[in-house]
């Protein structure tokens, strides 16, 4: 049997063997970590894609406005179970660039904001004000953990898993695409918390799971 080709791939074979092994630990300070296992880490990504499922179609693509934690991991992998190319920002904070939020939704064509539900009202006004449409906020930690959606994407190596923008701090921000194959680590800012998974349980073979914005 050839080894999986992409992170859902591995979600699902390590969901199956080893279900109640801890897949993502959130490390904060102070000693405060959250855990989840690979069975409910599955379980989570499904109930965001069935979710996705009654907005978007396949290839649409929906930003990523999350805190760092759990909630950012679980996002992503419904987006890819829904086949919706994920836009990963982080939310808006004080002093900083908004209008570089503002672009990127523009230029990525998003149709919605998968965010949680502190930063929902945020993010609906902001894109208010700018009169971009984004789509409406969808929480992620409000969905029914039970729903389930009527297809599940099975993606390719090639399938683009999401656009990773740049700073923009010299210039337009700039997307880059990013495929399934090359999606499993999503490498950041080292000073942002991370999800850090417990070694041998891993989906990539790789340790970190983190994002910038």
């Amino acid at each position: 049997m050839s080894a999986p080709e992409t992170i859902v791939d591995r979600l699902y074979a390590h969901a199956g063997a080893r279900a109640d092994a801890v897949a993502y630990t959130f490390r904060s300070e102070p000693a405060d970590d959250a855990h989840v296992t690979f069975a409910g880490l599955l379980d989570r990504a499904t109930a965001v894609a069935a979710a996705l499922e009654d907005r978007l179609a396949p290839r649409d693509r929906a930003l990523l406005a999350f805190s760092p934690g759990l909630e950012f991991v679980a996002a992503f992998l419904g987006c890819l179970l829904a086949g919706v190319v994920a836009v990963p920002v982080s939310p808006i904070r004080r002093r900083q660039n908004t209008g570089r939020l503002a672009t990127l939704a523009a230029d990525s064509g998003v149709r919605t904001i998968l965010t949680t539900a502190k930063h929902a009202t945020s993010l609906a006004d902001y894109f208010a004000s700018r009169s971009v449409d984004a789509g409406a906020p969808l929480c992620t930690d409000l969905i029914d953990p039970a729903a389930r959606p009527h297809r599940i994407v099975r993606p390719s190596a090639d399938t683009i898993a999401l656009l990773q923008y740049t700073s923009g701090s010299t210039g337009q921000p700039k997307g880059v695409v990013i495929t399934t194959a090359t999606s499993s680590t999503i490498s950041g800012r080292s000073s942002a918390p991370s999800a850090t998974t417990t070694p041998p349980c891993s989906l990539d073979g790789c340790r970190s799971f983190t994002t910038w914005g």
